[in-house]
């Protein structure tokens, strides 16, 4: 019998290693190009292994190598923060990168190019956002989207939050006791929510504010409310909480409106307009930080509300109770606002039944004092006399008889005579008028 024959084992190694090294590459093609793992991507011939991407509040540099170290890794920041860093490890040679940071519409924010190399892989390149409380995009919040170039080609695009800090939430009432003359109650309940723990007093700007005090909204006692000056010498209120106070603390601000309140077509048409309006800085020291408002107006008794209408916010969730309550939301941010209330008060006509004012038709019925005339016998008789002698001026100077003799006459006196009774007839006019507008 022929004895045992053994294969060579040089065809079975080579395909092992064959084996080995698809394994390999399909590794490195399946690595997650946006996020953790390796990617290759060639950009312009330019050969990048890309090793971890991402964003982080915070980075600091290896002391061996100097390498860029990233800390706080996260996609959501706040208003509160100062920075976003993004970081991209990879593997490289020579590139020139570019950041593009889009804000929440799609607008581009913020472009920036810079060249890198890579002598010892794989290397941290990094570009920042500043999102500080100076900064426009500290108020740009909801979702951010960063896309990353290698040599004008895309490499990857990845997006993080910016949500805001709200600080405090407040509730203005407003009561309308009176159109003409106005007067005007309000009341600020003010509910804080400080970032750093708690707060010892509440400034605020009421430039158009009287009689103000304030007490806790818990214990109902009495707050000291201290009048200063800002280096403009502005002048505005500062509430002492005899204390800190911390999330959830509640006071309420009283204080009577002394303008914003106007009549838009005379008292007797009975068309009123309360505007409100709140600058950039009203809130002292704060800025940038939203605040949440509520709204709520009283007309006076009778009233009846007509519209609202109003600049940089939206009125939400609007409501007309009984035609003399109305009730709205919305959000105090970085951009003065204002609103205006529209509505209609017959309290006037109502107080003053008797008052009678004549219509044009009956104003030229009117006599004239120490005259035995009537407003209208003397407008239609000036009237009448002054196109007379206007026209005689005209006519009879120079007069020629058939005889050939030529009457000579001095037209001054018959003009001044009737720019007179043109004067008169205006005069009479404007009485028949001012008789039938209230006063």
């Amino acid at each position: 019998m022929g004895g045992v024959r053994v294969l060579p084992t040089r065809k079975p190694v080579v395909r092992l290693l064959v084996i080995v090294l698809l394994i390999v590459l399909l590794g490195l093609s399946s690595g997650e190009r946006g996020g953790r793992g390796i990617g290759r991507v060639n950009a312009s011939q330019a050969a990048i292994l890309i090793v971890d991407h991402g964003f982080a509040k915070n980075i600091t540099y290896a002391q061996n190598n100097g390498n860029v170290i990233p800390l706080n890794k996260t996609s959501s920041f706040t208003q509160n923060d100062q920075e976003v860093y993004s970081y991209l490890v990879a593997s490289f040679y020579a590139v020139n990168f570019t950041w593009q940071w889009y804000n929440p519409d799609g607008q581009l924010y913020y472009n920036r190019t810079q060249e890198a190399q890579c002598t010892a892989t794989p290397c941290t390149v990094t570009s920042n956002l500043n999102i500080g409380s100076y900064s426009p995009a500290n108020t740009m919040f909801g979702s951010w989207t960063l896309t990353v170039l290698a040599n004008g080609n895309q490499l990857y695009s990845a997006s993080f939050t910016l949500t805001p800090i709200i600080i405090e939430n407040d509730h203005w009432s407003l009561e309308i006791l009176q159109s003409e003359p106005p007067r005007i109650h309000a009341n600020l309940t003010v509910t804080i929510h400080p970032t750093n723990q708690s707060w010892t007093s509440y400034p605020l700007y009421l430039p158009n504010a009287a009689n103000v005090t304030a007490y806790d909204t818990t214990t109902h006692n009495s707050l000291q409310v201290i009048t200063q000056e800002d280096s403009d010498q502005n002048e505005y209120y500062v509430v002492d909480f005899s204390g800190p106070r911390g999330n959830g603390y509640s006071f309420v601000l009283n204080f009577d409106l002394t303008t914003g309140l106007n009549a838009l077509s005379g008292w007797y048409g009975g068309q009123f307009a309360l505007t409100w309006y709140e600058s950039l800085y009203q809130r002292y020291e704060q800025y940038g930080n939203p605040v949440p408002e509520t709204f709520n107006i009283t007309l006076p008794k009778g009233a009846k509300f007509i519209d609202v209408v109003s600049t940089n916010i939206v009125p939400l969730a609007q409501t007309v109770t009984n035609q003399t309550s109305i009730t709205f939301n919305s959000t105090y941010s970085n951009r003065p606002i204002q609103w205006t209330i529209i509505y209609q008060d017959p309290t006037y006509l109502n107080a003053h039944p008797n008052t009678q004012v004549p219509p044009f038709s009956q104003a030229v019925q009117i006599i004239i004092p120490y005259l035995p005339l009537t407003l209208g016998n003397v407008n239609l008789w000036a009237a009448v006399m002054s196109v007379f002698l206007l026209t005689a001026s005209e006519v009879l100077s120079p007069l020629s008889t058939r005889s050939g003799f030529t009457i000579l006459i001095n037209r001054k006196p018959i003009r001044i005579a009737a720019l007179l009774l043109v004067a008169l007839f205006l005069v009479t006019t404007g009485y028949q008028l001012s008789a039938t507008v209230p006063r």
